[in-house]
């Protein structure tokens, strides 16, 4: 399964990520740039991502237009956890009416949003 983050949050979580195996990781760079865990280029059209950690920290200073558009392009995504504080951004509502099954999403609280499309 392949999981898309920010560089930051990668470089944060690397250690915890490799108690998964199997987890494919790709990392998306301030400039735009995909990356595998190895540093290896991924064109973002083949980035394909099944999950994504979409942070703060994303939202604040980083790609969150291309990380985005990665997701909603790939037509791939899963589950994404957000650090955003709610579901009014646009690409939110689009992603739930297309979801092959119904999306779900945490309700208001402390956590932190996600949405989940079952397989």
């Amino acid at each position: 399964m392949r999981l898309l983050l920010y560089r930051p949050d990668y470089e944060r979580l690397a250690d915890r990520l490799q108690a998964f195996p199997g987890l494919d990781n790709a990392v998306m760079d301030d400039d735009r740039t995909a990356h595998g865990a190895d540093g290896a280029a991924i064109d973002r059209r083949a980035v394909n991502p099944a999950a994504a950690y979409a942070s703060s920290g994303l939202y604040m200073r980083g790609p969150v237009r291309a990380f985005f558009g990665v997701l909603r392009h790939a037509g791939t995504l899963r589950w994404l956890q957000s650090g955003g504080a709610g579901y009014d951004a646009p690409i939110f509502p689009r992603w739930r009416r297309a979801a092959p099954r119904s999306a779900t999403a945490t309700p208001p609280g402390p956590r932190s949003p996600t949405m989940c499309w079952p397989a």
